[in-house]
C-alpha cells in the first residue's frame, strides 16, 4: 500500500510538473492533461478499457470545479463536510490556478462522451438515484453529479466510500476521523442502500452522459 502511495504521489507531482507548472502552457495543453487520465472518447477509443477513474465529459462544469475545491480543502487539511481526499487529485488542484478551473472544466465537458451507452436501455426505476441523479442519470442541478456513462467500477467505488463513515457497527469497516469522502446527505442515503444497488449502477454505465 505504502509504495502505491508513493507512486501515486509521484505521478501527481510529475503531471503538475508537466502541465501546470511551466509557463506559457495552454488551455489545450492543460484539458489534453486531464484526458490523459480521465477517459473521453478521443482518450478511450474502446469501451472495453478499465479505467476505474470519473469521465467528466457531460458533467457539469460547476461540479467539477466544486470537486477541484474540495480536494484541494483535503489536501490542506481543512474540516470540509463535503471532504473529499485523493493523493493525486489533491495535489493536482491546489497548483492549478482557480481563474483556470472553470474554462477547463468547460473544456472537459464539451468532449465526446467516453462510452456511447445503450440509448435504449431497460429501465430499473423507481430506483434510489433517481430521485436527485436523473431517472435517465442526467440532472439540471449543477451540484449533484451527472451518472450517466460513468464507468462501473467508479460509480461503486465512491458508493462504497460515501457510506463507509456512516457504517462504523459493520465488522471489517473501522470508523476513521479522516475518511477519503464524507458527504452529508450521500452517506446517511448510501447507508441505508443494500449492495444490490449494483443494479442502478449498471443501468447508468450503459446510458449516454447527455
Amino acid at each position: 500500500m505504502d509504495r502505491l502511495v508513493s507512486v501515486a504521489a509521484v505521478f501527481a507531482m510529475a503531471f503538475v510538473a508537466m502541465s501546470m507548472g511551466l509557463p506559457g502552457v495552454s488551455l489545450a495543453e492543460q484539458v489534453e492533461a486531464c484526458l490523459s487520465c480521465h477517459p473521453s472518447r478521443a482518450s478511450t477509443p474502446s469501451e472495453s478499457i478499465v479505467t476505474g477513474v470519473p469521465a467528466l465529459t457531460g458533467q457539469h462544469p460547476e461540479y467539477i470545479v466544486k470537486q477541484l475545491e474540495r480536494f484541494s480543502a483535503a489536501a490542506e487539511g481543512d474540516e470540509d463536510p463535503f471532504r473529499r481526499f485523493s493523493i493525486v487529485m489533491g495535489h493536482v488542484a491546489k497548483e492549478l490556478p482557480a481563474s483556470e478551473r472553470l474554462n477547463i472544466a468547460r473544456k472537459l465537458s464539451a468532449q465526446t462522451c467516453a462510452f456511447l451507452g445503450n440509448p435504449d436501455p431497460p429501465s430499473v426505476e423507481p430506483n434510489a438515484c433517481a430521485v436527485c441523479h436523473g431517472a435517465r442519470g442526467i440532472t439540471k442541478n449543477p451540484d449533484v453529479p451527472n451518472l450517466a456513462g460513468q464507468d462501473l467500477r467508479y460509480l461503486f467505488y465512491q458508493y462504497q466510500k460515501l457510506r463507509e463513515p456512516y457504517l462504523p457497527d459493520v465488522p471489517g469497516i473501522e470508523a476513521t476521523n479522516k475518511p477519503v469522502r464524507l458527504h452529508p446527505v450521500m452517506g446517511p442515503v448510501g447507508a441505508q442502500l443494500h449492495d444490490n444497488v449494483v443494479s442502478a449502477l449498471i443501468y447508468y454505465s450503459k446510458l449516454p452522459c447527455r
